[in-house]
């Protein structure tokens, strides 16, 4: 914990950030897709459900320590009842901090923190009022920021599908989301592929889900994606959190982020009506 010292008064900075709690990750949950970004609440849900992909949430988005809290570190450090200076507090003494960041393990091979300040929540106001999720919203101003600064880091179909009327963050494939934000390269069947189904792709997609159903716990992190489709269910090019995979009636469940319903497939519905898979296993994060 960075501190520096005055005389003997020790300061505690105003921009000292910790990894969110359990209950804000829980909260990822219960978030709902608001904008054309499937794949990053998707792929917050899914690793949000493995071990390995809760500790790398955790440790990527941190929120800034408000007044309160600081004033429990200081009483925690000395064991004294004495709190901190109000020159040490922020100007406004909040009781709750809005203040964020959100770290990508691998861009362009090395690590980069956006932080979300009480500025960019003005800046990206619709983001910040229609999207209630700290997390969530967190991860989708990061990744506008990000994209400013590294076009390429959405693929070249996502910029210009809708180029003049989307948002930076909106748009992308779950697999370049989770291996900046992870910094490891996701297993992925069909994402890349012309194919409109995983039908060419049987048998890997079946020793895949497979492998899932074997996994205790459900200890792994997926995404499915759907190709254009016809069934009222799935909406066209849309993405998908796999929640459970049952390996006696050979069924996948899938979890919709706009309503948080889930759909259940056979593994033969699944080929035909979905276009690609990507994601990992929980000892893959390691």
């Amino acid at each position: 914990m960075a501190v520096s010292q005055a005389g003997s008064y020790t300061f505690i900075p105003d921009n000292i950030y910790k990894p969110v709690n359990e209950t804000s990750m829980e909260s990822i949950k219960n978030s709902r897709q608001v904008f054309h970004d499937c794949y990053l609440v998707s792929s917050l849900e899914a690793l949000s459900r493995s071990a390995k992909g809760a500790e790398i949430l955790q440790n990527n988005i941190k929120q800034q320590i408000n007044a309160a809290q600081k004033r429990e570190l200081y009483n925690e450090l000395y064991n004294t009842p004495e709190y901190i200076k109000r020159n040490s507090l922020t100007a406004s003494n909040p009781e709750i901090s809005e203040e964020f960041s959100c770290t990508f393990k691998d861009i362009d091979g090395a690590a980069k923190t956006y932080k979300v300040t009480s500025e960019d929540l003005k800046k990206y106001q619709t983001v910040s009022e229609k999207q209630t999720n700290p997390i969530v919203r967190t991860c989708e101003i990061a990744m506008s920021k990000l994209i400013e600064e590294h076009p390429s880091k959405k693929a070249f179909i996502n910029r210009v599908w809708k180029m003049f009327i989307q948002k930076k963050f909106e748009y992308n494939f779950p697999s370049r989301f989770m291996e900046m934000f992870t910094g490891k390269k996701p297993i992925s069947i069909g994402e890349k592929s012309l194919n409109l189904t995983m039908k060419k792709y049987k048998p890997e997609v079946y020793e895949l889900l497979s492998r899932m159903a074997e996994t205790p716990g459900n200890n792994y992190s997926f995404v499915a994606g759907s190709g254009i489709s016809f069934d009222k269910r799935i909406k066209s090019f849309h993405c998908f959190t796999i929640t459970n995979v049952n390996p006696d009636n050979k069924s996948v469940t899938l979890k919709n982020k706009r309503t948080n319903e889930d759909l259940n497939l056979s593994f033969d519905e699944f080929l035909k009506k979905f276009k690609y898979i990507t994601g990992y296993f929980n000892e893959t994060l390691e």
